[in-house]
């Protein structure tokens, strides 16, 4: 009963202008796995794999952030990738779900949406195009840290 996990309902698009959405029907999605591929002039010249707990929309919103503001540019290797090449500030990136995911829960050895990411990027450490860094498999697990004793407040 403790670790009983609970489909999210159907999750819809609430984009004001539909034409605009990300992942046309889908930004609402949470607990994935995302493969954010940048274009110029009709070749596909970057890859970048992340993953999100929050709702795709806000991650992809953060993403736009720091492409438009100079302040952020650092935020994500998929920011320093876009300023780093003048693509600012609205670059061509096709955003595509690769994975839906099940975050750490009390009890669970591994976070799954941390493990499939980092999955991910090995499977295509090998493409040029990838703009992970290496030590983005190395990284420790933030869902697991919400989780523990110490991080509820009072």
């Amino acid at each position: 009963i403790l670790t009983e996990k609970v489909n999210d309902p159907a999750v819809r698009c609430n984009c004001q202008v539909k034409s605009k959405c990300p992942t046309p029907g889908e930004c609402c999605r949470e607990k994935v796995v995302y493969l954010a591929t940048v274009e110029q002039n009709g070749q596909e010249t970057a890859k970048y794999v992340g993953n999100t707990e929050t709702q795709f929309k806000l991650r992809y919103n953060n993403h736009t952030k720091s492409f438009r503001n100079h302040r952020y540019q650092s935020e994500t290797t998929l920011s320093k990738y876009v300023w780093s090449n003048e693509l600012n500030p609205d670059p061509n990136i096709k955003w595509t779900f690769l994975k839906q995911c099940t975050t750490y829960e009390a009890g669970d050895k591994s976070c799954d949406l941390c493990l499939s990411e980092k999955h991910l990027i090995v499977k295509n450490l090998h493409d040029p195009t990838l703009i992970n860094k290496r030590t983005d498999i190395g990284n420790k697990c933030n869902h697991r840290k919400k989780k523990m004793l110490n991080a509820i407040p009072g």
